[in-house]
């Protein structure tokens, strides 16, 4: 004979239903912080890509501005139009060697 009374059958399914759902919401509970942590290292990892493609736009509109502010101003308008290769109809263009 055992040393205390039986639980009977009713009590011992309680305690099993118990357990079980204790165990399930655990199981949820951490699945839940992997998915968050996951998503949480996405998010940073977007932002730093966002914020390094917003720093890259800023100085090209900064450069952009630079070259507007000085739209009045011959000579570098003409430095402009021959770095992109543009001559004046009496020059000859002289190529020296191969791009």
């Amino acid at each position: 004979m055992s040393g205390g009374p039986e639980a009977p059958p009713r009590s011992r399914f309680a305690r099993l239903a118990i357990l079980a759902i204790a165990v399930v919401g655990t199981l949820q509970l951490v699945f839940l912080n992997l998915v968050e942590a996951d998503r949480m290292f996405v998010h940073r990892r977007e932002i730093a890509r966002l914020e390094r493609e917003v720093a890259a736009l800023e100085a090209e509109r900064a450069a952009l501005a630079e070259v507007a502010g000085r739209a009045h101003d011959e000579v570098y308008r003409e430095q402009l139009a021959r770095k992109q290769g543009f001559i004046y109809p009496d020059e000859l263009r002289v190529v020296t060697q191969r791009p």
